[in-house]
């Protein structure tokens, strides 16, 4: 944005020279971009746009960062207070049709204009602002603009039909000629200022031609409004015009700044042809409220890392035109908590964190001392979990599984047949549709999408996702790292096919202890509506839940297939101390094989687990190293598995193995009715 050297110095006589300035906004406020003659070229955050679009708020930042008091501070908050609507009969009748989209408009009605040429003075601030002197009128309009931010305009009185304006949506077919010739056509989504019959103005970025000041005018309304920010940017883009106004407009500007420009235009135009303004409308329905922000000195020098003193923040915060009040009587603003009241054109400032940057923005970046950060160490938790994904990538990949990724949002028919489900979806505040309106609390529903996309082109699908789900658990939400597995295909079962896979995928991985068990009380919390639950195992590992697989429901026509879904964080847990070192025991291992007959039926790894519980403290171990079946054996299978016996703090006699033996025989009989061979 361009700004005026000759009007900055003016407001700001301490400033040395161009070249001076132009180093100390680097360093304290804002971007450079260049310099050309006595054109300043300034980048400014789009969130500075309500206070700093102007020369007096770059001003009150060049003062405030030299250190001294911005002369028009007192005088900008006086008129910042004053009234601008009159009483008794109004010449002029002005209506707002939609609130939302013109949140303020004031129109002055004005009478003894003399159109004629501008002072030199104004036409110089112009010129290097990037701007052709026109008309005195229109030159004091553009010239309160960038001097208090306030986009303004000038109608021609004589030509409003019915001494009336509207601001109101452009109706279908309507079309305007603007000041500079460019005929546009308007949709009904636009928002317009008109009379009786026609649109004058684009609101908020171009005046039109019906309603032009030109050598002939006597009498002028001028606007001072304030106008939808959204509304503004897609306006302008539409139309493809771009404008001081609709620049400042379109980065949200406070509606109070209207009584800024409004009041300033009027001065300006007394002061140089003599106008005199009859009558005033300002329709502001919903008042911009006073913000205060509470400040904590010792908050803030945490934060920041310093060591700020009470009288050094409070000098910095008047500097900038903040007002600063103890909270209460017995705490005074020396004991350095207090409130800050924000100048109302200051739309950035919202956080306690906001004012913390003011201070140390003013003290200058610069100046910190600098010292080495101070930080405790943590043990390894993060990397473990990412070094995981990356081995489970890389083996589900040589297995030929394919990784996807999936929307982490779901449609607004989840849940809709469990209100208990619905109440712990995370909604979004503005859903881009309504296909994607809570966060996604599975993985399973991605998976089970992508069955059902590619069976169209595939005979079977093999896909896994690492990724994030979320829920309300006690009002607070919970985000977990799952990861999630399908296998698909077309007119053969997969149940056995994904165990398996799980199965080969533990051992690369370095899980070991691993056991697929029936329990009916821990079914899948969100996949109810993708997987059956009657045909579902629970993964664990260690006496810990880790996740479940269990077949599709609605798998697309003669296909099968079944999804598991798996915790990250409880796989990693069971990971790293599956590696954790622990010392060789002193004392020798006693090893015994025992082989039983039990039924087809009984699994493997419950028989394994309730071996491994009959003595915790003696059992190091237990492998299956045979397995055999046959048809004469009616239904009955043999298994041999492998016990270690160890003791850490002794060496175990034959006796305690054996009495340990034969529990373990009458736990299996009693438990799987197992006959030991």
């Amino acid at each position: 944005m361009k700004f005026s050297y000759t009007l900055l110095k003016k407001l700001v006589p301490e400033i040395k020279n161009a070249k001076a300035l132009e180093r100390h906004l680097s360093l304290y406020a804002f971007e450079v971009d260049g310099v050309e003659g006595k054109t300043f070229d300034i980048k400014l955050p789009a969130n500075r746009y309500g206070d700093a679009a102007s020369h007096w708020g770059v001003a009150q930042e060049i003062a405030a960062t030299m250190g001294v008091k911005f002369g028009e501070q007192r005088a900008i908050a006086t008129l910042l207070g004053k009234q601008v609507a009159t009483t008794g009969k109004q010449p002029l009748k002005v209506t707002v049709e939609d609130k939302e989209l013109c949140p303020r408009y004031i129109g002055a009605y004005c009478e003894n204009v003399k159109v004629g040429e501008s002072p030199k003075w104004i036409k110089d601030v112009l010129g290097e602002c990037g701007m052709r002197p026109i008309n005195n009128v229109v030159d004091i309009m553009n010239y309160v603009m960038l001097e208090t931010g306030q986009p303004l305009h000038a109608f021609d009185y004589d030509k409003l039909q019915g001494g009336s304006l509207v601001v109101r949506c452009a109706k279908d077919g309507e079309k305007i000629t603007t000041l500079d010739d460019q005929h546009v056509s308007l949709t009904p989504d636009m928002l317009v200022i008109a009379d009786a019959k026609h649109p004058l103005a684009i609101a908020g970025i171009k005046g039109g031609k019906l309603a032009e000041v030109d050598k002939h005018t006597k009498r002028i309304v001028i606007e001072a409004a304030n106008f939808d920010a959204v509304s503004i940017y897609k306006t302008s883009r539409a139309v493809n015009i771009l404008t001081d106004a609709s620049a400042r407009f379109s980065r949200t500007l406070s509606p109070e700044l209207a009584t800024l420009g409004a009041i300033r235009a009027k001065m300006l135009l007394q002061e140089i042809m003599g106008m005199t303004q009859k009558g005033a409308v300002d329709i502001y329905p919903k008042k911009q409220a006073k913000r205060m922000v509470k400040f904590e000195l010792a908050k803030c020098n945490a934060f920041l890392g310093t060591q700020f003193d009470a009288k050094t923040v409070r000098t910095y915060f008047e500097l900038l035109g903040f007002v600063i009040a103890p909270i209460d009587k017995k705490m005074p603003v020396s004991m350095g908590m207090f409130l800050v009241t924000v100048p109302p054109l200051r739309t950035d400032i919202e956080h306690p964190h906001d004012l913390y940057e003011e201070v140390v923005r003013l003290h200058g970046f610069g100046n910190l001392r600098s010292s080495a950060p101070h930080i405790h160490l943590v043990p390894s938790g993060f990397e473990d979990e990412i070094i995981l994904k990356d081995k489970i990538r890389k083996e589900l990949v040589s297995l030929g599984v394919d990784e996807v990724y999936n929307h982490s949002f779901v449609g607004e028919h989840f849940g809709a047949h469990d209100a208990d489900i619905r109440k712990e979806l995370v909604e979004l505040e503005n859903p881009i549709s309504k296909e994607y309106v809570f966060m996604r609390p599975t993985l399973a529903a991605g998976l089970h999408e992508n069955v059902a996309s590619n069976s169209r082109y595939f005979d079977a699908v093999a896909a896994f996702e690492i990724g994030r789900v979320f829920a309300k658990y006690n009002k607070d939400v919970k985000e977990n790292n799952m990861f999630g597995v399908v296998l698909a295909g077309k007119g053969k079962e997969q149940f056995f096919e994904l165990k398996g896979l799980l199965r080969e995928l533990f051992e690369r991985i370095g899980l070991h202890d691993v056991a697929f068990v029936e329990d009916k009380e821990r079914e899948p919390r969100f996949a109810g509506p993708y997987v059956n639950e009657r045909e579902m195992l629970c993964i664990e590992s260690a006496g810990e839940h880790v996740g479940y697989m269990a077949k599709m429901k609605n798998a697309p026509a003669k296909w099968h297939g079944s999804i598991a879904e798996l915790d990250m964080a409880a796989l990693t847990k069971l990971i790293v101390a599956e590696h954790e070192y622990l010392p060789l025991s002193k004392y020798p291992s006693i090893v015994r094989d025992l082989s039983i007959l039990v039924s087809v039926d009984a699994r493997v790894g419950d028989i394994m687990q309730d071996i491994q519980h009959v003595d915790m403290n003696l059992i190091e171990d237990v492998d299956l190293i045979d397995e055999y079946e046959n048809e004469k054996l009616d239904r009955k299978r043999s298994l041999t598995f492998r016990i270690i016996f160890q003791s850490a703090d002794r060496t175990l006699t034959d006796a305690e193995v054996n009495e340990d033996m034969e529990r373990i025989a009458k736990v299996l009989h009693k438990k799987f009715s197992a006959e030991v061979r």
